[in-house]
């Protein structure tokens, strides 16, 4: 394997070649190197996450036999115009036409004469950048969307004030008919619904810590599932929520996302089930030493050799989300829990999880009291 530079290099009391293959071993990335036809001669461990193939079942193998099928011949021109500088490309490796995403650097190292003797090839793991991008993408459409949703509720305002007046001034003339105030209510329902909207609209774009009733908070964002037809014709709710609860000091988007996420996958659970309760409390914990958020289901539960992972970035049992925005199938990324978790650690909050197979899942959250800054009235 060309080594007459390491042994030339080696100093006194150190193995240059022992330490070059430690090193070569240790590395977290994909290397693996070959001869100038492909053959793989050396493979090193973190090299199965190409394919899933053990080290010592890739040499003697061609590269090009773990590569997608798809990607063969973008790697055979690779291999057949050697170069002195590294050549990149996006192939994918695993025998057969699926695989997964890696970022490929071709290195052609030469022997003393100058001419080419091996190719070295290093890679790093794209799925999990790509998976970020694809959900950076989504978060900027519902960024987008949320940004209209509270446009249209300010431009709603003015025609729906002329609507109520009208219908009061009509309601004067002719008390007689009942209709006019069916008109009234409904149009205090739609301007009940602007207000929460753009209330909730600034504090989610906030990046200022405030003082967040959670009671309200729940209520809140309940209302906005109601636009989930599942949870408001399907899903019976029972919310219980603790007058004397004290306010808490954080960002009002760090604790709704985590709400939602929790609700959303409680819904998802429920897909399947005949009974589809949701229970959601609040209430204060340890004598009033910390605060009790739970939401929890009536689905199909969680697999016991499943709780330890729920909170690992990517983890998930659900299908991966396809982009029909018509489908209102259980999907995911395997981000909702992960996430939750991650934004309520800077709160000190603990996030605990009951599951039983066939009866649902409660997701508890205690959040420590030196948190909660204002008592309510």
């Amino acid at each position: 394997m060309c080594i007459s530079e390491f042994d030339r290099a080696e100093t006194v009391g150190l193995n240059i070649p022992s330490l070059c293959h430690q090193a070569l071993e240790a590395v977290q990335h994909a290397v693996l190197i070959t001869d100038l036809s492909g053959m793989i001669r050396y493979a090193n461990p973190a090299s199965h996450q190409l394919c899933g193939l053990l080290p010592k079942n890739l040499v003697g193998r061609s590269v090009l036999e773990i590569a997608a099928e798809s990607d063969r011949r973008t790697l055979a021109d690779l291999l057949e115009n050697p170069i002195s500088e590294p050549r990149r490309a996006e192939l994918s490796f695993l025998c057969g036409d699926q695989g997964s995403p890696f970022r490929l650097s071709l290195h052609a190292l030469n022997d003393p004469q100058g001419n080419a003797c091996v190719y070295v090839f290093t890679s790093h793991d794209l799925s999990e950048r790509q998976l970020l991008e694809k959900n950076l993408r989504q978060a900027q459409k519902l960024e987008a969307v949320g940004l209209l949703a509270s446009g249209l509720a300010h431009n709603i305002n003015s025609p729906l004030a002329a609507i109520i007046v009208t219908a009061e001034m009509a309601q004067a003339r002719y008390p007689a008919i009942k209709e006019f105030r069916d008109i009234m209510q409904a149009a205090d329902r739609i301007q009940e619904i602007v207000a929460n909207l753009m209330t909730k609209s600034r504090q989610e774009q906030s990046t200022e810590e405030m003082d967040i009733d959670l009671n309200q908070l729940v209520k809140t964002e309940l209302k906005f599932l109601e636009a989930n037809l599942f949870f408001k014709h399907q899903v019976s709710t029972d919310v219980t929520l603790d007058p004397n609860l004290p306010r808490v000091r954080g960002l009002y988007s760090d604790f709704s996302q985590c709400f939602y996420n929790l609700v959303q996958n409680a819904l998802d659970a429920m897909q399947e089930v005949e009974n589809r309760n949701l229970t959601v409390k609040t209430a204060l914990l340890d004598h009033g030493q910390g605060i009790l958020l739970s939401v929890r289901d009536s689905g199909c539960g969680i697999p016991a050799e499943h709780l330890p992972r729920i909170f690992e970035p990517f983890f998930t049992t659900k299908q991966e989300i396809t982009g029909d925005l018509e489908q209102c199938r259980p999907s995911g990324t395997g981000l909702g829990l992960s996430t939750t978790k991650h934004l309520l650690s800077r709160y000190g909050a603990q996030m605990d999880v009951i599951s039983e197979m066939g009866r649902g899942t409660e997701f508890r959250i205690s959040v420590p009291i030196p948190v909660a800054v204002t008592t309510q009235t």
